[in-house]
């Protein structure tokens, strides 16, 4: 899933290979609380030029086994089809194919559910005439082959792909993800490069994050070892972290605390945890440090207006992205907590719980709720919500 699964590369770039398909993890079904991510790189496999298709087997109030689910237990149906349509949204957003799946026979068997389904199949058919070209400023890189690396019972792999990603796509920001072998073929709109956790990347991946680093222009987010290992060969360069970050990094080899607290104190992670090999920074140039006071979090400047921020551990505190990808200048069109996808002519927005939010457009627009039929105009607006609501805007720009 989103650790990598030691070969997607070669399935992209394989010509007889058309779609894929994924399933939602369980732990992100959640209505307020939930991040609806994709279990897939999928930007990269949009433009490689294949069909990603999410299968939905969301569970609910008909379906009682052990993952039995009322998203609102006061009304399970009108939960249920709350649930449905965020995932419709982002279904919509990437013009990715979707299908329902069931294990139990009366998974789906409620007349009022399968008009909502019939409405639903009709919106994802219109939105193919909409232009879907992505407009996210923030790229979340997923290396392909560091899963091959870790331990059985390491926690990286869910913290750095899984638990990070749901930080940084709840800031009001979207969010694509690419593998980081894409890393050079990556929009000239993007602003931010979270390279999540490579430890175990390919040489020729890490020769690409380098020089992606030394041309500057973004900003970048680096976390744990990067390139400690040749995920191809095998071989351990203990002064690859420092020379791709060009930051002042040990590698220790021996059990660690994990625990890390930023100097202004936003965040506190790990702190019952140890890593090995653990890697840390010179204190001179440490902005946190883990809880036995060596050197956790550092950044540095880049050219042309770039910078780097690394963290011997994975970033899972959103306000602290938050204050990074607004120092990068990416647009935010919604408040912290909220998660955006977002597209030039179609934007999901879905709020984690009732409120009246201000959104932010780029420009001024017209926009109308598909879901709702709810209208608004201008470059920022009041807009209600429901909790875990999803607004489903069509985007219209004055000729």
């Amino acid at each position: 899933h989103m650790a990598g699964n030691f070969a997607l590369r070669e399935v992209l770039d394989n010509p007889d290979l058309d779609f894929l398909m994924g399933i939602p993890l369980h732990n992100f079904r959640d209505l307020t609380n939930g991040y609806d991510l994709y279990v897939s790189a999928t930007e990269s496999i949009l433009q490689a030029g294949k069909f990603f298709v999410n299968e939905n087997d969301l569970f609910y109030w008909l379906h009682h086994a052990h993952w039995y689910t009322e998203y609102i237990p006061e009304d399970p149906r009108k939960g249920a089809i709350r649930m449905h349509r965020r995932v419709l949204g982002n279904d919509m957003v990437h013009g990715t194919q979707r299908g329902w799946f069931s294990l139990l026979a009366n998974w789906h068997h409620d007349a009022e559910l399968q008009e909502e389904f019939a409405r639903q199949i009709q919106w994802h058919r219109d939105s193919f005439d909409f232009d879907r070209s992505g407009v996210e400023e923030v790229a979340f890189l997923v290396d392909d082959t560091s899963f091959g690396w870790y331990t059985p019972d390491s926690p990286l792999p869910r913290q750095a792909n899984v638990d990070m990603l749901y930080a940084f796509g709840r800031t009001g920001a979207p969010v694509g993800v690419w593998l980081l072998s894409d890393i050079d073929q990556l929009p000239e709109r993007i602003r931010v490069v979270v390279v999540a956790h490579a430890p175990a990347a390919t040489a020729d991946d890490i020769r690409k994050l380098e020089a992606g680093i030394d041309a500057g222009g973004r900003t970048f987010i680096l976390t744990g070892p990067v390139g400690l290992v040749d995920g191809e060969r095998g071989d351990w360069d203990w002064e690859a972290p420092a020379r791709v970050t060009g930051l002042p990094i040990i590698v220790q080899d021996r059990p660690g605390d994990a625990g890390i607290t930023l100097a202004q104190g936003t965040q506190r992670l790990y702190p019952d945890e140890t890593r090995h090999p653990r890697a840390v920074v010179s204190e001179d140039v440490a902005l946190g440090q883990y809880s036995d006071g060596a050197g956790a979090v550092s950044w540095r400047p880049l050219a042309d207006g770039g910078q780097l921020y690394w963290s011997g551990m994975p970033i899972l505190d959103n306000s602290v992205a938050l204050d990074w990808l607004e120092e990068a200048g990416v647009h935010r069109y919604a408040p912290v907590n909220f998660t955006v996808h977002a597209s030039r002519d179609l934007i999901s927005i879905t709020a984690p719980n009732a409120q009246t939010a201000t959104l932010r457009f780029p420009e001024s627009v017209r926009v109308r709720d598909w879901f709702t039929d709810w209208e608004a105009e201008g470059e920022t607006f009041a807009c209600p919500f429901e909790d875990g609501q999803t607004r489903f805007f069509e985007v219209q720009r004055e000729p």
